[in-house]
């Protein structure tokens, strides 16, 4: 067995690590660590096959992960390691727990296990030699406790099933609001062991949203700055869902403005921002500015993100302005050196306080007006809501023609300095929403081809007409870059929850809408370079 040359060893326990439909799973049932047993005794190359398989991908905890120290230890097994899935288990509650938030002892208890969980994390990692630490590692991160009503079971190792947790339904279960109000907090007396020495290109943290527990802005910049200059990807969620203290909200997002910013030079970074518009449109949404500089923090964070990045997807932040260019003239403009894609899901609402859409005077009023039960499947309590979520009243579905042709002026503005810009799509995300045929509500997507064609196309329903400054400043961006611009403009119908179908009433054929499922207008403007020499 010797003789046999190691690629066919490797493939050999390739096959033998196999189920009969050829679908490769991991050594953790105690059938395959039998074989792993019979075939690791067979030659040291049939032992550095098994270990190299066992050891790619590993699923751990907090117990498993004291184990996993010595155990990765032995035969540089460290440099077999390609994704380690760290799972970070909160305590279990009871039956009563479910049907209220989580109190002060709960919220300090949670924060001490979790410290605890990433402590013990950063101390295995710190482990690896540095001579095994030049190959690749992903490194994800999930939060949950064993007693949430969905949660994942780890029993066998990498074997992820969903489960209810709970013999029966609770009466009165919040589920997922049990939490919302609460933020895990890295203890600030524990310093984290040093992982600088290794290649950690992708850090994913919270990738399922069903078990998402909110972290705090400062514990997220903490793990940021402790994760070494190899990292490239990275996957965060951050929480905007404070409503009932808007100086303490203000004071958060200055929190994740900084965590943002703390954020390396990345590749490509995705996060999230948790926070759902008002429920009742009826309500002006707060003003977040600065006090001292009248922006907002948070979009200038990302605006300075997306400076140093290749591609970057965003989702659940506000429709600012800032997004793209400074409120205030400064010198030098903001450039984008590397800058190719970029996907930025927003609110309609702006940081400053306004709505960005309005009431569609072509719908009935009546048909909009929703109970809260028909938009959350399970809404919060109603003792727990903010007053601008106490009704449902959803009638915002018309963009304003002013405001949002501000937004596009200063992402044209933006995409001027971005010379490698491959595509940017920004669109509006409203949750909850009655629309449920999957069309966005308001979608814009710029994109430049290969042969030097480009294309700027508007989807929405009411179909929304950009004004003559906003195809201007597009233009512009086609002369700059010289692309040959296309223009469209697409209206297309929806259904309301009832599966009540609409068609946009500004569509002068509402018959083809029915028939082509898209009315589309289109013109092109890519020759037209007559004011170039004035640019």
């Amino acid at each position: 067995m010797d003789k046999l040359p190691q690629e066919i060893v490797d493939i050999i326990v390739f096959f033998a690590n196999s189920n009969e439909q050829g679908n490769q799973y991991h050594m953790h049932g105690p059938n395959a660590k039998h074989l792993a047993r019979q075939l690791v005794t067979v030659s040291k190359k049939f032992q550095r096959a098994i270990e190299c398989d066992t050891f790619k991908v590993l699923h751990l905890d907090l117990d498993r992960a004291r184990d996993a120290r010595n155990i990765l230890s032995r035969f540089s097994r460290w440099s077999h390691l390609r994704l380690l899935e760290f799972t970070a288990i909160l305590p279990d509650y009871d039956e009563v727990a479910c049907t209220r938030y989580e109190n002060a002892a709960e919220k300090a208890e949670n924060s001490r296990v979790f410290t605890e969980n990433i402590t013990e994390l950063f101390h295995l990692l710190s482990q690896c030699p540095v001579a095994c630490a030049s190959r690749p590692v992903v490194l994800r991160v999930e939060i949950y406790s064993k007693t949430d009503r969905i949660c994942v079971s780890h029993s066998l190792q990498g074997r992820v099933t969903q489960k209810e947790t709970h013999a029966k339904p609770v009466s009165g279960d919040i589920r997922r609001w049990r939490w919302k109000r609460s933020k895990l907090q890295l203890d600030e007396s524990v310093r984290l062991a040093s992982i600088k020495h290794l290649n950690i290109p992708v850090f994913q943290m919270q990738r399922r949203p069903l078990l998402f527990r909110h972290v705090a802005a400062d514990s997220i910049m903490r793990l940021m700055s402790a994760m070494p200059p190899s990292l490239k990807f990275t996957v965060n969620r951050f929480s905007d869902t404070e409503k009932n203290d808007l100086a303490h909200r203000i004071a958060h997002r200055e929190d994740i403005a900084n965590a943002i910013d703390s954020l390396p030079e990345l590749i490509s970074p995705y996060f999230h921002v948790e926070y759902l518009p008002p429920l009742d449109h009826n309500f002006q949404p707060p003003v977040l500015h600065n006090h001292d500089t009248q922006s907002d923090s948070v979009s200038c964070a990302i605006r300075r993100l997306t400076q140093r990045c290749r591609r970057v997807s965003i989702t659940g932040v506000l429709g600012s302005t800032e997004l793209f260019w400074p409120n205030v003239n400064s010198a030098p403009d903001p450039y984008w050196h590397s800058l190719e894609f970029l996907d930025i899901w927003y609110h309609p609402i702006t940081p400053g306080g306004k709505w960005l859409f309005g009431l569609d005077p072509f719908l009935h009023f009546g048909s909009a007006r929703m109970q809260a039960r028909d938009l959350y499947p399970r809404p919060e309590p109603v003792e727990g809501r903010a007053d601008e979520d106490r009704q449902a009243c959803q009638f915002r579905y018309t963009a304003i023609q002013q405001l949002m042709d501000e937004f596009y002026i200063a992402a044209a503005r933006a995409a001027a300095n971005m010379p490698k810009l491959k595509r940017l799509a920004l669109v509006v995300t409203h949750q909850p929403s009655w629309r449920i045929d999957g069309a966005p509500l308001h979608h814009f997507e710029f994109r430049a081809y290969k042969d030097n064609h480009a294309s700027i196309t508007w989807t929405s329903s009411p179909r929304f007409t950009p004004s003559q400054a906003v195809i201007d400043a597009w233009m512009r961006v086609s002369r700059i870059r010289g692309l040959s611009m296309r223009v469209r403009l697409t209206g297309r119908p929806f259904n309301d929850r009832g599966n009540t179908r609409y068609v946009d009433p500004t569509d002068d054929d509402s018959d083809s809408v029915h028939e082509e499922e898209e009315d589309e207008e289109e013109y092109d403007e890519g020759d037209d370079k007559e004011d170039e020499g004035d640019e």
